[in-house]
């Protein structure tokens, strides 16, 4: 009876110091859309003694529950090296610039760029759109698929698109175009856009 009582309790133990082990701890991961979120996820749990991993494309936090030999930074890193900017390491640009269009979410603005003038704010008055998924994303995403265009945001509600961009490589005619020649999938819808303030 005594060997039964200790062995258990020796059991419990060892279950006990294992689940004290365990670290859950949150950090900002960058992306957009469902595959961005299969991506980070998945590269996480990838990584030697992570238990679960969540990321929430509202908040842009992963939620991880590791253990040793896993840490904060090693998840960090693969999370970065499948493509995703985290707060603690960026992703090598190489791997960004693979990732399919609507996963290349809007990366940090070197502060040598705006010191050097070449990036630039502007923002248009877009009439014409109907919806704020297929209308305001679309022209959201199809302005940022320009390698000049660093950050991307169109409001549905007021109508206006927030753009920073580098001026070297683009110019604000050509981001009019392109916000005006955008075509949601099987709609032919006109937008027209007016620039309010650069």
């Amino acid at each position: 009876m005594k060997f039964i009582l200790s062995a258990a309790l020796l059991s419990f133990v060892a279950q006990y110091s294992v689940a004290q082990d365990i670290k859950t701890e949150s950090f900002k991961v960058w992306g957009n859309c469902g595959m961005c979120e299969n991506r980070i996820e998945g590269a996480a749990k990838k990584v030697e003694g992570v238990q679960a991993a969540d990321w929430d494309s509202a908040t842009k936090q992963l939620k991880v529950s590791f253990t040793a030999p896993a840490s904060l930074l090693s998840i960090q890193k693969a999370v970065a090296d499948a493509g995703h900017d985290t707060d603690g390491i960026k992703a090598p640009d190489k791997v960004y610039d693979k990732l399919h269009g609507c996963c290349q979410y809007p990366r940090e603005i070197s502060n040598q760029e705006v010191s050097k003038g070449k990036v630039q704010t502007v923002y248009f008055k877009v009439t014409g759109m109907t919806c704020p998924d297929g209308c305001a994303k679309g022209i959201e995403k199809a302005l940022y698929k320009h390698k000049g265009v660093k950050q991307s945001e169109v409001n549905f509600e007021s109508g206006i698109a927030k753009v920073v961009f580098d001026q070297s490589k683009l110019s604000v005619e050509e981001m009019k175009k392109i916000i005006e020649g955008f075509s949601p999938e099987g709609e032919s819808l006109k937008y027209h856009a007016e620039v309010v303030k650069q």
